[in-house]
């Protein structure tokens, strides 16, 4: 399963393995080609973090990092980048990585980051990566004896055609990302020959769907087209915004007065807290006002925070989604359960998401009144449940009642997306989404 999550201190160890191999930088420029430590690259790591000219994505298969590319030179009063990748593993060149990967990178530089123009220099002998470019909408500019220059517009005649190109490459890596190489056979589950219908007769939920990430087949529909109000459903959005901001998690910001809206709250107003805390606890501890810190320190104003919200939900076609703020607190935020389900299954593809919804405990780092404050998960599953869970969020408000979507692993490594909306109580919450992940287990076989 093909996924991408931004660069961090954890790829180190790969970028010192990867630089330092010989099949993997004999195509890439003299710069790259000099031997490099791990002292190198932890001071290298420290600079990038501090430049807003570049960013970095780690590719993986499942959580195995395997390669990294990005965006450097970053000029955004002249809209222009250049662009570059490297698959460090072997085996995953030739296999349709590169152009998934490229297509990915393309949609943040224009769609995110609004530039018009992106350059790259190949190597004059790799012939398949200049065949990539060019079918991507790529054009040489210059050719000397080692390397072509190239160079991609927004304004190109293959506009078009790329964003077909982009529209269902990225399309099925976001709904169904197992779906990205092409060289995998999706095999949907099949009812085993003693199915048994799921009984609804108990639930108090007015909407479920339980689908299988990997092909996208719905196990169980009930009622999955029904709008309802998201609650805190909503920050796994934000979540996504925030992150697509390209923010160091170690900046920090002050927690204000202002920042809150009611509801859940971290009480540290006044406490310089990174951009780690508050992610941390707005999607642990579902606390609103760290979403509008958070928020703050994106550089982006509320109004176009939320802008990007929606920009984000078309995208992943959320349809029936409309959010008109990033904390979860107005019931005018409005979701299905399908529509929550694409939600989910993008947001736990992202790694940084993913393990921290599925983190129990967080211990802040400052001290707050003199003494470190740990947050623990709302998530009631992950102390008492015997489910795999891969990530999940939770949501209250008294219009929505209590809602859950979450990712677990099933068998023969499948992953199943279970949402369940406007239950009655947790308890009913909880207890209505371990029931359904026995029956997809028990019913379905993989």
């Amino acid at each position: 399963m093909i996924k991408f999550r931004p660069h961090s201190k954890e790829d180190i160890p790969f970028r010192f393995k990867w630089l330092n191999d010989k099949k993997v930088v004999n195509f890439i420029f003299d710069n790259f080609k000099q031997p490099t430590t791990l002292a190198k690259q932890k001071l290298w790591f420290k600079n990038y973090e501090n430049n807003p000219c570049k960013k970095f994505f780690t590719i993986l298969d499942d959580d195995n990092p395997i390669g990294f590319m990005g965006l450097s030179k970053i000029d955004t009063k002249e809209k222009r980048a250049e662009v570059f990748i490297l698959i460090g593993e072997g085996e995953y060149r030739g296999k349709g990585v590169g152009r998934i990967s490229m297509n990915y990178l393309i949609d943040i530089a224009f769609k995110e980051l609004r530039l018009k123009h992106l350059a790259l220099e190949v190597n004059k002998l790799n012939n398949p990566a200049i065949k990539l470019y060019q079918s991507l909408g790529f054009q040489k500019t210059k050719e000397n004896d080692r390397e072509i220059e190239m160079i991609f517009m927004s304004t190109n005649k293959n506009k078009i055609n790329l964003t077909k190109i982009l529209a269902l490459t990225l399309g099925l890596f976001i709904l169904w990302p197992s779906f990205a190489l092409a060289a995998v056979k999706i095999v949907e589950p099949q009812e085993i020959k003693e199915f048994k219908e799921y009984d609804l007769s108990a639930t108090t939920a007015n909407a479920i769907l339980v689908q299988d990430v990997k092909s996208g087949k719905n196990l169980l529909d009930y009622n999955s087209d029904k709008v309802w109000s998201a609650a805190s459903l909503t920050k796994l959005m934000s979540a996504l915004v925030f992150l697509d901001q390209g923010i160091s998690f170690s900046a920090r910001t002050k927690l204000k007065a202002g920042d809150s809206v009611g509801g859940a709250e971290l009480s540290a107003n006044g406490y310089s807290l990174s951009a780690r805390d508050l992610f941390n606890c707005s999607l642990m501890a579902s606390t609103n006002n760290t979403v509008s810190a958070l928020v703050r320190l994106s550089g982006l104003s509320k109004n176009n925070f939320v802008k990007r919200m929606n920009k984000k939900a078309k995208v992943l076609g959320m349809t029936s989604s409309t959010f008109v703020e990033p904390t979860g607190m107005d019931s005018k935020n409005l979701i299905t359960a399908k529509d929550v389900t694409k939600l989910a299954i993008t947001a736990f593809s992202n790694y940084n998401i993913r393990t921290v919804s599925a983190r129990k405990n967080y211990t802040l780092s400052v001290k707050i009144n003199r003494k470190f404050k740990t947050i623990k998960n709302v998530n009631k599953l992950l102390f008492e449940s015997r489910l795999d869970i891969v990530g999940g969020k939770t949501g209250l408000l008294d219009e929505s009642q209590y809602n859950f979507t979450t990712i677990i692993r099933g068998p023969k490594n499948s992953r199943i997306a279970v949402t369940v909306l406007g239950a009655n109580t947790w308890n009913d919450l909880f207890n209505e989404t371990q029931k359904l992940a026995d029956w997809a287990t028990a019913n379905w076989q993989w």
